[in-house]
């Protein structure tokens, strides 16, 4: 009876075999700006935790507290930096934020390589698979 693999083992014996086409091996420049892509990756996450956060520490702070006379005390230069993150925050989240953008900026290059990587590999099976049909078809037809 067949040994029976759990997804997660699938997952990764199919990954090991494309990496070779994922991971560009010869070019650093490549490499440098995968990992910037994934560092993009991480920062998203990261704001997308700390933007609700930061929107209950703006509300917090806009929140009316009176004093003992009933004068309204705000503290303007500490609600001022909290809306100046939210905002900084705002512009990095997102599909549309200025991280996403970046990412797929340079992601353009790393898919052009494994485009291009992957169709000269699709390129030589091919031809090589039509050697094969080719030698066997003569075969049977010249002896």
């Amino acid at each position: 009876m067949a040994k029976k693999r759990n997804c997660f083992t699938n997952f990764f014996i199919k990954t090991r075999r494309l990496i070779p086409f994922l991971w560009p091996t010869k070019n650093f420049r490549l490499q440098f700006i995968i990992l910037i892509c994934l560092l993009c990756l991480v920062l998203g996450r990261v704001v997308n935790v700390f933007l609700p956060i930061w929107n209950k520490r703006l509300i917090n702070n806009l929140t009316v507290s009176a004093d003992v006379d009933g004068i309204l005390n705000y503290n303007w230069k500490l609600i001022m930096i909290d809306i100046l993150i939210y905002v900084g925050l705002r512009f990095l989240q997102g599909n549309v934020g200025l991280l996403s953008n970046i990412q797929t900026y340079l992601w353009i290059d790393i898919a052009q390589v494994n485009v291009s990587s992957t169709t000269s590999a699709m390129c030589f099976f091919n031809y090589t698979n039509l050697l094969i049909v080719l030698f066997h078809v003569l075969q049977v037809y010249y002896p």
